[in-house]
């Protein structure tokens, strides 16, 4: 194929095409480059929603298939696509993506950059684990030309681990117009059974680890005790669904709580919710709670890195501690007996967006990274 000249051709690489963070990131950033500059093309190592929506608003999006974090066959593969798109700059998003396209940059003396959406070590990991991952990650951001963290709390881990750490910061941005919080919630609510009689709370997420999912049943389990007028809404799936399940039959919570898949229109979700939680055990800067502040949606969370640069505790939502069950269920009883708080948290939780989380200043500060790379 030949290459449109006047054009920057931009490879984004990402590691699946399911609904989550950072594909929710890549696809804001493919939509909204600059065209008359910019060519994205989108790398996925998976089918999924994302692949879909991209090809449904234009994007060239090519899926080359492994759920390997390196594997020799598919950097062939990569190489022979940076070439036949004759791309200029590779932007890899997550880990798994940096290191398959990382030798493929090289290889082709491509500039390539790193977002990391969350470091892939935690404290949740055995030393032996959490040791090889800090070790890859070294690798990974000493080879790229440029490290870019989406919270400052990741930023500060890149800097204090790592020697010579050349990063910035570019928060994520939010399209407030689809995040609209007079969007209508009533197709969605009658659908699926969210009555308007009672207090919602929701978590929309992969059901993993990470999330804690868990967990939240718990919490919730000991404060529907306590308030009959209070549900929970789970939607998602992921490798904790068969023990949500059998906690939600252990707790006889089949009436009270609802379990439904990822939804296409996350918009129409948030406005059927009055309260979203995130309780998870680590995070980068999780752009579900930052489209659901976009919704003036109160927020329970945990004091997971990045949260904390969004959420002030009884500011604009209520931080509760890992894996805390019973303040888990005081958060959500302060909150189910004090609607106020849900109204004042979700005011103060748009104003923190609509100040600092725009998709049109990350966008700018990407395509300037860009271009000093070119």
């Amino acid at each position: 194929m030949s290459k449109e000249k006047s054009k920057i051709n931009v490879l984004l690489g990402i590691r699946q095409g399911k609904i989550g963070g950072g594909e929710t990131h890549v696809f804001d950033l493919a939509k909204n480059l600059d065209k008359d500059r910019f060519k994205p093309v989108v790398l996925s190592f998976t089918e999924g929603p994302m692949v879909t929506n991209l090809r449904n608003i234009g994007i060239e999006v090519q899926v080359i298939k492994t759920n390997k974090s390196f594997d020799l066959f598919v950097i062939i593969k990569v190489i022979k696509l940076i070439k036949k798109y004759e791309i200029d700059i590779i932007h890899a998003h997550g880990t798994r993506a940096a290191s398959n396209l990382l030798f493929a940059s090289k290889i082709l003396q491509k500039p390539i950059l790193y977002t990391v959406h969350g470091w892939s070590f935690n404290d949740a990991q055995s030393r032996l684990v959490r040791i090889i991952r800090e070790l890859g990650e070294a690798f990974i951001s000493k080879k790229v030309n440029l490290v870019i963290n989406v919270s400052q709390s990741n930023q500060k881990t890149g800097k204090r681990l790592y020697k010579n750490y050349k990063s910035v910061l570019i928060k994520c941005g939010i399209n407030r117009d689809k995040f609209n919080y007079l969007t209508d919630d009533n197709e969605f609510r009658k659908k699926n059974g969210l009555l308007k009689e009672f207090i919602w709370y929701g978590l929309i997420a992969r059901m993993t680890f990470q999330k804690d999912p868990l967990n939240l049943i718990r919490g919730f389990n000991l404060a529907q005790k306590e308030n009959p007028k209070i549900r929970l809404v789970l939607i998602g799936e992921g490798e904790l669904d068969k023990e949500k399940k059998e906690l939600i039959s252990y707790y006889h919570l089949h009436d009270k709580v609802i379990i439904l898949p990822f939804h296409q229109n996350m918009p129409e979700v948030l406005a059927a919710i009055d309260v979203y939680c995130l309780v998870s055990l680590w995070e980068g800067l999780p752009i579900g709670l930052l489209e659901a502040m976009s919704m003036k949606k109160a927020c329970i969370v945990s004091p997971a890195d990045g949260i904390l640069e969004v959420i002030q505790n009884r500011e604009n939502g209520l931080i509760v501690d890992k894996s805390n069950p019973e303040q888990l269920k005081n958060a959500i009883l302060e909150l189910a007996n004090n609607p106020e708080l849900i109204t004042s948290f979700g005011e103060k939780a748009y104003q923190k967006i609509n100040e600092e989380f725009s998709i049109k200043l990350m966008v700018n500060k990407i395509e300037n990274e860009y271009d000093k790379l070119i």
